[in-house]
């Protein structure tokens, strides 16, 4: 059997600016697909791990979406490039088995742009082996009215890209009429589905309208989808299935396009839309009031289907959707970062206070301190020079006394034992704290002869004699005064008797 499928293909500007970060988990982007549950455990290729939590890079927290976006947009997974063409085909491949399953056939619609190499995981295995190519019937959401080798063709685009690595039959590849005007053309193709429609080979939706089973859909960044531009007339278009223009906004002008009720009568809807230059048309179409009918909307707003829609978004075209909530975000974390701060500040204010009055108690007990060393220092300084004045004061006492006793021991040798009894009557009083005695005199006396102490012994006092001349002193030993005699009387011996 048969098939027929539809594909719209979106155009690639410059990537996001890593102003978002998608990762692994995002209460707002449901891990539903656009394919039932009950064929989850039938998937023949696991795909790699979706991001599907949105946070602004480098920030703590995750981002939330608007209530609009929990109420009506829940089908919206961002990812990088790659992911989103890992993701893409293993969605399309699952819609494939199901519809082949269900209907002998897989009806999947495409269009101009940068779409068509989105779809090259579907060329690589598993899935180049694996799907039914022989059960697909593809069409186009709009072409260009130009030859189907010429640049501008979205069937040529479609078919290097994709068409031709894949075995497809070329019967079941639906492709305008390129030798027919754009009205005449479009009529063609109309009538071609509708023949379709009633082989079966393309379903029919419960208005009467075909029902494809999976469009695959651009986003221009004007926000207009297949060939219907914002504000053009063939936007309100309800009669027929394919209409033409003549006007493009964009070059050529001249196409052929799906109108609005034929798309969305499609069973499956998958936006595919990458580039940062189109995040304003994708904010339009996910976060705009859409209750507000009288407000003039983009086409990318108008697309609504009766079956399921998803978004494959990277995160350039992402960028604007929690643009709201980002700065809410971003303003929470300075908020938070001041307190923070704020807080710190007080911390440290209290701590530094309490240093200070720490430092302010040390202060004044080192100066306690130190006067009371400066008024120590200063009395031991006045004991000093009181100890120096006395010392000074008791070498002159010493040195006079030294004199004296010199004079009072040479006395004494001149008078004898009278002379030494008057001599330690002196010497006390001249130092009256040395102990004196008669017998400490006395000892002085050996042999009866008058000896001064020196160093460790005693020398014989020299006596000087009245008439000048020098001799030997002589004493009794008993303490009786015996007169010096003369030398010439005594022939010089000089020896008391």
């Amino acid at each position: 059997m048969s098939f027929s499928a539809a594909v719209s293909i979106s155009y690639t500007l410059q990537g996001w600016s890593n102003m978002l970060c998608a990762q692994k988990s995002n209460p707002f982007s449901l891990k539903s697909s656009l394919i039932p549950s009950q064929f989850g455990k039938k998937l023949i290729h696991k795909p790699l791990i979706r991001y599907k939590e949105f946070s602004p890079k480098r920030c703590n927290g995750k981002t939330k979406a608007s209530i609009l976006w929990e109420q009506g947009y829940k089908k919206v997974e961002v990812f990088s490039k790659e992911h989103l063409a890992v993701s893409l085909a293993y969605d399309v491949a699952q819609l494939s088995n199901k519809f082949i399953r269900e209907r002998g056939v897989f009806t999947v619609v495409l269009s101009g742009g940068s779409l068509i190499k989105y779809l090259r995981k579907l060329v690589e295995p598993p899935y180049v082996d694996s799907i039914e190519w022989s059960k697909w019937h593809v069409f186009l959401v709009d072409e260009r009215v130009v030859p189907k080798d010429h640049l501008e063709s979205n069937y040529k685009l479609a078919y290097d890209g994709f068409l031709s690595k894949v075995a497809i039959p070329n019967v079941n590849i639906h492709g305008i009429d390129d030798a027919l005007p754009a009205d005449g053309a479009a009529d063609v193709y109309e009538t071609s589905m509708r023949r379709l429609v009633k082989s079966n080979i393309i379903a029919t939706s419960k208005n009467g309208l075909p029902k494809f089973d999976l469009t695959l859909l651009g986003v221009g960044p004007d926000g207009h989808v297949a060939s219907l531009f914002p504000g053009h007339p063939i936007l309100k278009e309800n009669q027929k299935w394919v209409t033409f223009i003549k006007d493009s906004p964009k070059p050529p002008s001249d196409r052929i396009t799906f109108t609005l009720p034929v798309i969305n009568a499609s069973s499956n809807i998958a936006m595919v839309v990458t580039g940062e230059g189109k995040a304003n048309a994708v904010h339009s179409a996910l976060e705009n009031d859409h209750n507000h009918h009288n407000i003039a909307k983009l086409p990318v707003e108008l697309i609504s289907p009766e079956g399921d829609l998803k978004w494959y978004l990277d995160k350039g075209a992402a960028s604007k959707l929690f643009q709201k909530k980002v700065e809410e975000h971003r303003n929470i974390q300075e908020t938070n970062f001041v307190n923070s701060i704020i807080f710190e500040n007080t911390k440290l204010g209290g701590e530094l206070n309490e240093i200070r009055r720490r430092n302010e108690e040390m202060r004044v007990a080192h100066d306690e301190k130190e006067k009371e060393t400066n008024k120590y220092f200063a009395e031991w300084r006045e004991r000093g020079e009181v100890w120096e004045k006395e010392k000074e004061t008791l070498k002159s006492k010493v040195e006079e006394a030294e004199a004296r006793m010199k004079v009072v021991y040479d006395d004494a040798a001149l008078k004898g034992k009278e002379g030494f009894d008057n001599a330690i009557r002196q010497v006390s009083v001249l130092l009256p704290d040395w102990n004196f005695s008669e017998l400490d005199l006395a000892n002085t006396i050996e042999n009866g002869k008058v000896m001064r102490p020196v160093g460790n012994g005693h020398v014989p006092v020299e006596l000087k004699k009245m008439d000048g001349s020098r001799g030997e002193s002589t004493a009794n030993v008993q303490g009786e005064n015996t007169p010096v005699k003369d030398n010439k009387e005594n022939q010089g011996e000089g020896v008391a008797n």
